[in-house]
């Protein structure tokens, strides 16, 4: 259904599922925007933010197998509001 991680290029429209941490790291040191998608606190979309960390991506994608939520990468703010109906991240985006 999504395209697995290749690269990072900030293409209009081209989006990523998150897999494992290497792919993480990579994500959030580059452009783009990632996206948590997360049944319990609700789906958001983050630029830079401090709220996105390595543990947490771990535990809900790693140790967790992605039961509760998942994380993407995407080139495009507008288009991953639009794509994955999910929010303004409510801290990084004050």
């Amino acid at each position: 259904m999504y395209k697995k991680c290749t690269n990072f290029a900030n293409v209009k429209g081209s989006y990523f599922r998150l897999e494992d941490e290497k792919q993480f790291i990579q994500a959030v040191s580059g452009e783009g925007f990632i996206v948590i998608l997360d049944n319990a606190n609700g789906d958001e979309v983050h630029p830079k933010c401090s709220l996105v960390k390595l543990e947490s991506f771990s535990k809900k994608v790693v140790e967790n197998q992605g039961s509760t939520g998942c994380y993407f990468w995407c080139g495009d703010y507008d288009y991953a509001l639009h794509t994955f109906g999910a929010r303004d991240c409510a801290f990084c985006m004050r």
